[in-house]
C-alpha cells in the first residue's frame, strides 16, 4: 500500500501525463479511459513511476 505522502509520475505513451500522490495517479487513469472509450482510441501504454 503507498503512503499518502508517496510521490508518483504517471507516463502515457513515454511522456510525463501528471505527477501526485497514488490518488491523484488513479483519478487521471480512470479520466483517461473514460475519454479515450468517448475518442475511440484503442490502444495506449501507461507507466507509473514512484519518485
Amino acid at each position: 500500500m503507498s503512503n499518502a505522502e508517496d510521490r508518483y509520475r504517471l507516463f502515457l505513451d513515454g511522456s510525463l501525463y501528471g505527477v501526485g500522490p497514488y490518488s491523484y495517479i488513479e483519478e487521471l487513469l480512470r479520466d483517461y479511459i473514460v475519454a479515450s472509450k468517448m475518442y475511440g482510441r484503442s490502444l495506449c501504454e501507461f507507466a507509473i513511476v514512484k519518485q
